[in-house]
C-alpha cells in the first residue's frame, strides 16, 4: 500500500491506518511503501519500532496521539521509496521495481495520486486499486490520469463515483466510506455542553460557533475568508455568538490578516493556544470535546475530498454548516448545506472551487439557530444513528472484504 498510516493528525493517515486493520482482519500481508514517514534508518526495510523510536528522540509531542496505531501496525513492514523531490517525482517504473522485488500481490494507492507521473505510459505490473477522496468538481485533469493507471477505483463519496464513473465506464468504480472510532465519539453524545466548556475554558452562556480545520494550503480551499464573513453577519443578528478557531492562526493562511480586514470584532473570538497547537498538544479527545461543546459546526469551504469533520461533529449531537458540493453532503445527517454561487478556477491546483454563498451560510446558522429544542433533540438523535450506521469499522470491513475476496458480491458496492 503505497500511504502514510502514521502521521499525526492527517485524515489520509487515520483512514490508512483503519484500512490497514481491515486487511490484516481479511487475512492479508501489508507492506507499507513509505510515503514520507520519519525514520532514523536509512535502510529500505524498516519497522514500526523504528519510527517510534524517531518519535519518541525527536517528536516526542506526537507519539501519545499515535501510539495505538502503532501497537496495531506492528507486523507491518514499511519499504522506503527513494524521491528526490516531493511532489512531482514519482513514477509507475519504481513501484514496478519494488512489486517484483517484494511479490506483491496487489498494489493499493492511498494519496493524491496526481503526485503520480504518467507521461511515460507505464502500468502497474499487479492488479492494482486506487481509494482516494476526490476534492473537486470537476476532477482536475492530473488525478484523472493518474486514475487510469488503476484497475479499480474506490471512492469515499458518492459525488467521487458519479464523476469517475462517468470518466471511466469501463472501469469498476465503488464507494466505500472514510469511517471514525464511534465508539470515543458515543462516550460524549449525552454529556451536558455546559459542563464541558468549563473544562475546556468556554464561556458557558454564548452561542458557540467553531472551525475545526487544518489551513496548511496557502490556496485557502477552507474558505476563511467567506465564512468570517458569515460569522461577522451572524454575530451582528446575535451578540451571543461566539466564534471558536482551533486553526493555527499563522499558518499558510494569515487568519490575524484575515479577521482584522474584515473588522471581525475580537471579542467575539476564541482561539485555541497556538504554541500547544504547533507541538501537537491538542489530543483527539479534546477536539471531540470542543465538537461536544459547540453548538455548530462551521465547515463551508470550497471543496472536501473527506467529509471527516462533519461526521466527527454529527457524532456527538452538534449540527453544521457545510457547503453543497463534493464530499460535504455525504454525512449531513444533521445541519445545512450553503449554497454554491459560482465556480473558480483554482491555478495552483488546475481544478475548479465551487465557492459558498455567503448570505446561505448566514441562512443555515439561523436555522439552526431558530430550531426549537424538540427539533434539535430529535435531529441529533437521528445524526449519531446514521454516523453510526455508516461511518462504523465493520462497514469498511465488509466492504473491502466483498471487493477482495471474489466468492463476495459486490452489488452492494456498486
Amino acid at each position: 500500500m503505497f500511504s502514510n498510516p502514521l502521521m499525526y493528525c492527517s485524515a489520509y493517515s487515520v483512514q490508512a491506518y483503519h484500512l490497514c486493520k481491515a486487511l490484516q482482519l481479511c487475512g492479508h500481508d501489508i507492506w507499507f511503501i513509505d510515503c514520507g514517514l520519519p525514520c532514523q534508518n536509512q535502510q529500505e526495510i524498516f519497522n514500526v519500532n523504528e519510527i517510534r523510536e524517531m518519535y519518541r528522540t525527536q517528536h516526542p509531542e506526537f507519539l501519545a496521539n499515535i501510539e495505538e496505531r502503532m501497537d496495531v501496525l506492528k507486523d507491518v513492514k514499511f519499504v522506503r521509496y527513494m524521491y528526490d523531490t516531493f511532489p512531482r517525482n514519482l513514477y509507475v517504473k519504481d513501484f514496478n521495481s519494488l512489486i517484483k522485488k517484494y511479490a506483491i500481490d496487489f498494489f493499493i494507492a492511498f494519496i493524491d495520486i496526481w503526485i503520480i507521473d504518467t507521461t511515460d505510459g507505464v502500468r502497474f505490473e499487479c492488479p492494482s486499486l486506487v481509494n482516494l477522496p476526490l476534492h473537486f468538481s470537476p476532477i482536475e485533469e492530473l488525478t484523472v490520469k493518474a486514475a487510469g493507471l488503476f484497475d479499480t477505483i474506490v471512492c469515499l463519496s458518492h459525488d467521487g463515483v458519479k464523476q469517475m464513473k462517468k470518466l471511466f465506464p469501463e472501469k469498476r468504480v465503488l464507494r466505500i466510506p472514510h469511517i471514525i472510532d464511534v465508539d470515543l465519539y458515543s462516550t460524549l453524545e449525552n454529556v451536558d455542553r455546559k459542563e464541558i466548556r468549563r473544562e475546556l475554558n468556554i464561556p458557558e452562556d454564548c452561542y458557540l460557533v467553531s472551525i475545526v480545520q487544518n489551513l496548511s494550503e496557502a490556496t485557502n480551499r477552507k474558505s476563511v475568508e467567506t465564512t468570517m464573513q458569515a460569522f461577522k453577519l451572524f454575530h451582528e443578528r446575535h451578540p451571543e455568538a461566539r466564534l471558536y478557531m482551533h486553526v493555527k492562526l499563522d499558518n499558510a493562511i494569515d487568519c490575524h490578516e484575515i479577521i482584522d480586514h474584515l473588522e471581525v470584532p475580537r471579542e467575539a473570538l476564541l482561539f485555541s493556544d497556538q504554541k500547544k497547537m504547533t507541538k501537537g498538544g491538542y489530543t483527539f479527545d479534546w477536539v471531540v470535546k470542543l465538537y461536544r461543546a459547540s453548538d455548530v459546526l462551521l465547515n463551508a469551504t470550497v471543496s472536501e475530498g473527506f467529509s471527516v469533520v462533519i461526521a466527527e461533529s454529527v457524532s456527538v449531537g452538534t449540527p453544521v454548516v457545510a457547503t453543497n458540493t463534493t464530499a460535504m453532503p455525504d454525512n449531513m445527517f444533521n445541519g445545512e448545506l450553503a449554497s454554491i454561487y459560482q465556480q473558480k478556477f483554482c491555478i495552483q491546483n488546475t481544478s475548479y472551487w465551487e465557492l459558498p454563498r455567503v448570505s446561505s451560510i448566514v441562512d443555515c446558522l439561523e436555522k439552526i439557530y431558530n430550531r426549537n429544542p424538540e427539533e434539535s433533540k430529535r435531529k441529533a438523535r437521528y445524526g449519531i444513528r446514521k454516523i453510526r450506521e455508516e461511518c462504523n469499522f465493520l462497514t469498511l470491513l465488509n466492504g473491502w472484504r466483498a471487493l477482495l475476496e471474489p466468492e463476495q458480491s459486490l452489488d452492494a458496492l456498486d
